[in-house]
């Protein structure tokens, strides 16, 4: 990749991914041609890809969430201030983290932690809707829980919901205790610095495109928390106007970035919004305008999410199905399932063109399978 551009190449980061590594792109030739034969508009099927983030780092199998902490880590290993601006005295000690039962984050913050030699404490919250409560055994203990034990992080009994009060209340018992703890919030997302590392990124892409010849116009990844599509928004609008600026006869299209829901607000606007702050504000810090990113730029489809955020539906089951039997790729339940889903039904509905090139950015999460025993 080529050198980013200042001030973006300013900012520190620690790398946690594979060494040298470069994003892994293939496509998804049998894929295709499944959907295609399934297709009775032939002129709007595109040609699908697949950019494997999942397996992109060795800690605990990588995906999108170790690639956000990159930005995170400087600032834990070499604290002045923290989460909150405050002077540092003392060294981080502990590593404080919140999501959902079976979290991906939680998960890799554990890795993270347990790769620094930092302890990890986790404060899970039950984000399941509650019509749709996941109650089982396999839920409570399996997957990402029994993963983050073996990590060696703490958990914490399982809140409902968490305020700022009480994860104030969470690290005041931990400095009591005489830990210097580090607060990072679900997904990094809140984070000052959480959309840094999917707008690198999206430099990434670019350098891979150009090394390949062959340009993605579509971009489909899941949407939860809102920094991974945020950070790629952020990274790619700056790309388009570095592109304008040095050749202004470039007339190529701005490529659609599309998220799928996973997070099931009630609230159509909030994930909008939440990915439009944190496009903004990663923007601002690359060294774009506020202005140069609107909510034009936001596009999340709502309709492939299964009505709650760790819920899977049938649709999301034969998605699933569909790409492991012809692809031998496996997707999960809660966030890529439903990305795949999204695919498959935008492709029904003719949202293509024949020679649009799909990317699907596969963020990771199999690691959930485990506790959802029932689903196959």
């Amino acid at each position: 990749m080529d050198p980013l551009p200042h001030p973006f190449s300013t900012i520190p980061y620690y790398s946690l991914l594979y060494p040298d590594y470069t994003l892994q792109i293939q496509s998804l030739n049998r894929f295709t041609k499944e959907l295609a034969g399934n297709n009775d508009k032939p002129s709007s099927m595109p040609t699908i890809y697949i950019c494997r983030e999942d397996t992109n780092s060795g800690l605990s199998f990588g995906g999108n969430k170790i690639r956000k902490l990159e930005y995170l880590v400087p600032d834990i290993i070499s604290p002045s201030f923290d989460s909150n601006g405050n002077n540092m005295k003392s060294s981080i000690t502990t590593l404080v983290t919140t999501g959902g039962i079976q979290s991906n984050h939680q998960r890799a913050v554990a890795a993270v932690a347990a790769h620094l030699g930092l302890k990890c404490v986790l404060v899970p919250q039950n984000m399941v809707a509650e019509k749709h409560q996941i109650d089982n055994k396999a839920y409570q203990e399996s997957g990402n829980v029994q993963l983050t034990k073996l990590l060696g992080a703490e958990i914490l009994p399982t809140w409902g919901s968490l305020g700022d009060a009480d994860v104030e209340a969470v690290l005041k018992e931990l400095r009591d205790k005489g830990e210097v703890p580090y607060w990072i919030p679900s997904g990094s997302s809140t984070h000052e610095k959480g959309g840094l590392g999917f707008a690198r990124w999206a430099f990434e892409l670019h350098a891979w495109e150009q090394k390949n010849q062959k340009e993605f116009n579509t971009i489909v990844v899941t949407c939860a928390s809102g920094s991974t599509l945020g950070g790629m928004i952020a990274g790619f609008r700056y790309l388009e106007k570095k592109i304008a600026v040095e050749d202004s006869t470039n007339l190529r299209k701005s490529r659609r970035i599309i998220g799928i829901d996973a997070w099931a607000a009630e609230d159509e606007n909030y994930g909008k919004n939440r990915v439009l702050e944190t496009a903004r504000r990663t923007g601002l810090m690359i060294g774009l305008k506020e202005e140069d990113i609107t909510k034009k730029d936001v596009i999340i489809e709502r309709r492939w999410n299964a009505g709650s955020y760790g819920r899977c539906n049938e649709e999301t089951v034969e998605a699933m199905e569909i790409l492991a039997r012809t692809e031998g790729v496996l997707t999960d339940p809660v966030y890529t399932g439903k990305s795949v889903a999204g695919i498959i039904g935008m492709v029904k509905e003719g949202n293509f063109l024949q020679d649009d090139n799909l990317l699907f950015v596969h963020t990771g999460g199999q690691m959930v399978m485990s506790a959802y025993p029932g689903i196959f």
